[in-house]
């Protein structure tokens, strides 16, 4: 997958709300956040709707999104697996391996370096489940993937890719912005937490 499929389904998943802070990651998407008018100093908590026309088997039964000031916190559900993500403002990601109580951290910013982004545009407006959405549009021909996103009040409230005919969605319903405690953006204290890079040189290196 090229990059720029990658940072599709980052948007896919509303994780370009990271806040425009210092850090590679923050920087890489200050443009992005412009570009979708998202807000930074907002938290809600929504659950989402993921529709998969090529695919609806694999797509998770349950999803829930928490967010606090650029920090991300999603969650899903398939079948007896229950996976975690949570994304800091500095870039910083823990994924939880659930069977060991394991988080893998990894650097979003190391990952996008470089790397040239979608351009949205905006495209007029649209309402979406009762709400007044700005909607913005972009094709990449390169990867052949293209996507639109529809915001309201600084949230994604509808988000649509396409990477090579295949048609992903996701609604973004029953938004609460009830205050959100800080330990839901961090892994617990009693999990271990192995670093992705210091796992990936070891394998390098043992392999030499």
């Amino acid at each position: 997958m090229k990059m720029r499929q990658f940072i599709g389904i980052v948007i896919m998943g509303g994780l370009l709300l990271v806040s425009q802070r210092d850090g590679i990651a923050a920087n890489i998407l200050s443009e992005m956040y412009k570009q979708l008018g998202l807000s930074e100093n907002i938290t809600y908590t929504a659950d989402m709707v993921i529709e998969s026309a090529a695919n609806q088997a694999a797509m998770p039964e349950a999803s829930k999104v928490f967010f606090k000031n650029g920090n991300i916190r999603t969650e899903g559900k398939q079948g007896t697996m229950k996976f975690i993500s949570i994304i800091r403002t500095d870039g910083t990601v823990y994924s939880l391996m659930e069977s060991s109580n394991t988080w893998m951290k990894s650097d979003l910013g190391e990952a996008m370096k470089n790397q040239p982004l979608p351009q949205y545009k905006q495209a007029g407006s649209e309402t979406i489940d009762g709400k007044s959405c700005l909607k913005y549009e972009m094709t990449d021909s390169e990867t052949n993937m293209s996507g639109v996103v529809w915001v309201s009040d600084g949230m994604i409230i509808k988000n649509q890719l396409t990477i090579f005919n295949q048609v992903t969605t996701v609604y973004y319903k029953n938004i609460s912005k009830e205050p959100l405690d800080d330990a839901l953006f961090m892994p617990p204290a009693s999990d271990k937490i192995q670093d992705m890079a210091t796992l990936m040189e070891g394998t390098a290196q043992s392999g030499e």
